[in-house]
């Protein structure tokens, strides 16, 4: 876990910090500034092992750049600084890790860490820019939100009822997803989920239906062994997620549950990729 834990902070963190903002070359080659990805986000798509010896979808991390020497990964701070073109990323408990950049522009990067795994083997980590959102806000309607979206990352918060910890805070967990994932909204009212590891996992297809109604987004899919719930008429006011972003870009949405002990927040976080 420890493990995996650091590879997902210094991938991460890598990516966002050599990833030229305005798609520049710089003037010096090799140097980078690091004031120049202050309040980007990033995520990991996935990770290529050794020399062809296969890919991962972990790390599949959440980064958060929060000044030229913070940043938070899923959650988690850890600092760092930049020589040349070697990023060194400090987390509270390890000497610093030296990454590499191979390539990159101004929304994906290729981060390399040179023997990561146990047995030597090198890590590629390729990296994505989440988008901001651009443009006038819409109306959440079926007609603007049909297309394709990528869920880049979701939160969840945790407060509790019962604990009585003056210093206590809710829980939070906040990460990228494993590939990428696309959700398919189709005019015809059809949906669909799709990941780029479907295939590597033999996954069977995530398919059912979609609607909008009073601001809300709801669907829900199955699969031929657990066929998604029938769409009911009507639909009960408490289904779905509150859309509370939407542009012709970026669609956030959130959704609140009350337990016995705890209410749960749920944040998804898509940009259009179609």
């Amino acid at each position: 876990m420890k493990k995996l834990i650091l590879c997902t902070l210094s991938f991460v963190t890598l990516s966002l910090l050599f990833t030229a903002c305005n798609g520049n070359t710089p003037s010096n080659p090799g140097e980078y500034n690091a004031k120049d990805y202050v309040g980007t986000q990033w995520i990991t798509d996935s990770t290529l092992i050794g020399d062809g010896e296969g890919i991962s979808p972990a790390p599949h991390a959440y980064i958060n750049v929060l000044s030229e020497t913070d940043v938070e990964i899923n959650g988690w701070p850890a600092n760092y600084k930049i020589e040349g073109n070697i990023l060194y990323l400090h987390t509270e408990e390890e000497t610093p890790i030296p990454l590499k950049i191979i390539s990159a522009d101004k929304n994906h990067a290729n981060l390399l860490w040179e023997g990561f795994q146990g047995d030597g083997a090198d890590g590629l980590i390729h990296m994505t820019r989440v988008a901001e959102p651009e443009g006038p806000d819409l109306d959440v309607n079926k007609a603007n939100i049909t297309g394709k979206w990528r869920l880049m990352y979701n939160k969840s918060i945790e407060n509790s009822f019962t604990n009585q910890d003056p210093d206590y805070e809710p829980y939070v967990m906040i990460h990228g997803m494993p590939g990428e994932e696309i959700y398919h909204f189709n005019a015809d009212g059809t949906f669909a989920i799709t990941n780029s590891f479907d295939q590597i996992w033999d996954a069977q297809p995530q398919t059912g239906w979609w609607d909008v109604q009073s601001g809300k987004l709801i669907y829900a899919t199955g699969t031929p062994d657990y066929p998604a719930v029938e769409k009911p008429d009507p639909i009960p006011a408490e289904w779905g997620e509150t859309v509370t972003t939407l542009t012709g870009n970026v669609m956030k949405t959130y959704r609140f549950e009350t337990f016995t002990d705890y209410s749960m927040e749920y944040i998804n976080y898509f940009v259009r990729v179609q």
